[in-house]
């Protein structure tokens, strides 16, 4: 006949295992969360450094227009 702390050492033992059962599940969620953001990410990224290297390429066509007008101007 088991005592009762025995009773109560795998008690806490199995609630210990549901807890830890229940914080695996959420975290395998998380980090499939995780991963699908980072790759929404990468994509921001890229879209980031193509519209950077759109806006320098128009600045400078712009600047060698204005140069053009100012030169006309004169």
């Amino acid at each position: 006949m088991p005592t009762e702390e025995g009773v109560y050492l795998i008690s806490a033992g199995g609630l210990i295992s549901l807890l830890l059962s229940i914080i695996a599940y959420f975290l395998k969620f998380m980090l499939q969360d995780f991963r699908i953001l980072q790759v929404g990410f990468q994509e921001l990224n890229t879209k980031y450094q193509l519209m950077e290297t759109a806006i320098k390429a128009m600045s400078k066509e712009l600047n060698a227009l204005r140069i053009q007008l100012m030169k006309k101007d004169k």
